[in-house]
């Protein structure tokens, strides 16, 4: 196994270790708790990424608008909502180890803009 393998499990290890996983995995317990809801959040969840991982959309503000309008009933619900707040945190945190990466290495990103 190379250093970089061996780093890269050490880092799941420890994303999987932090409090933010675990604040999310006892999240995602509790909401499946309640099969209707879960299914609800994941669809919420689908469009939202289908979203983000689409081109060409007119007015992305707008469509921002339309799904969170439509699943407005979802953020006033506090299981749903934790387990969202939850999520984002576990993805901003691998965001946040991204950068990292990118910005250390001498890697070109510029297409991306």
């Amino acid at each position: 196994m190379s250093r970089v393998d061996e780093l890269a499990a050490e880092l799941a290890k420890a994303i999987v270790e932090s409090e933010e996983y675990k604040d999310f995995l006892r999240c995602k317990e509790e909401i499946s708790k309640n099969p209707q809801l879960y299914q609800a959040v994941n669809e919420l969840r689908r469009h939202n990424f289908e979203l983000q991982n689409t081109e060409g959309v007119a007015d992305m503000y707008e469509e921002v608008v339309r799904i969170f309008d439509k699943y407005a009933y979802i953020r006033t619900n506090v299981v749903a909502n934790q387990f969202l707040r939850a999520e984002l945190s576990v993805c901003r945190m691998i965001q946040d180890i991204q950068r990292t990466l990118i910005e250390d290495m001498d890697f070109d990103v510029d297409f991306l803009g």
